[in-house]
């Protein structure tokens, strides 16, 4: 047992003073404690305070927190944000045409051979779309399979040399249409289409025929972001 006790020291010398010094008896055996009071005193509080701060330490325990993955909001049958996709596409231009459309940066311009030529791969790089006559077609290189967008232009006097002569709406153009077709859903810069059953687009703005395709190897995104950036400038 460790106890703290005061050890009595005999006067040999009368004419000398000697203090008391304190002692630690521990099992038998008498420690002196050579520290003065205050020395003591200092340890004991530096030993409060770190039994003190432990307790602190054991009981006050931050609160974990739960690791979080970043995660789309969009689903794999979800089209992203049409923001994302302008970002890094061109803006294809044709004043004369009247329209403009948005399409991946990697795909060129193309002019498409003839009348017959939109089912195939045009021949003809434009260097701009305001260089495109009545129709333009964008998609990537030719060896690849066909992707992309065509779209042709048919004014009035141009459609008053066909079997659609007079038609300047999808209305009037509609009766005079050999096969069958659909009326799309969704409209075109707030025009209606209408869908042939060989997928060909058709639609009216300013009393001048649109004719677009979609390439079947296009994917759905990508075709989704063509038609939603197709705005007519007249």
């Amino acid at each position: 047992m460790l106890r703290f006790v005061t050890h009595n020291v005999m006067i040999k010398n009368p004419e000398k003073k000697y203090r008391l010094e304190p002692y630690f008896d521990f099992v038998g055996r008498k420690i002196f404690n050579h520290m003065n009071q205050k020395g003591f005193v200092n340890i004991i509080v530096i030993v409060l305070v770190v039994l003190l701060v432990g307790v602190i330490g054991y009981f006050v325990k931050p609160t974990p927190t739960t690791p979080t993955t970043a995660t789309s909001s969009l689903t794999s049958n979800q089209v992203p944000p049409t923001s994302l996709v302008q970002a890094t596409w061109k803006s294809c231009k044709n004043t004369k045409l009247g329209f403009e459309i948005q399409y991946p940066s990697e795909w060129l311009i193309y002019f498409p051979s003839g009348s017959q030529g939109a089912a195939e791969r045009p021949p003809i790089i434009l260097n701009s779309c305001e260089d495109a006559d009545d129709a333009v077609m964008l998609g990537p290189k030719e060896d690849q399979q066909p992707t992309g967008i065509y779209i042709s232009v048919c004014n009035t006097e141009c459609l008053n040399t066909t079997i659609y002569k007079g038609a300047r709406t999808l209305d009037v153009y509609l009766p005079k249409l050999t096969g069958t077709y659909t009326i799309n859903a969704d409209r075109i810069d707030g025009e209606k289409v209408a869908t042939t059953e060989s997928d060909l687009m058709v639609l009216f703005h300013n009393g001048a025929m649109y004719e677009i395709i979609l390439f079947k190897y296009t994917d759905e995104s990508t075709r989704h972001h063509l038609v939603e950036t197709l705005k007519f400038s007249n």
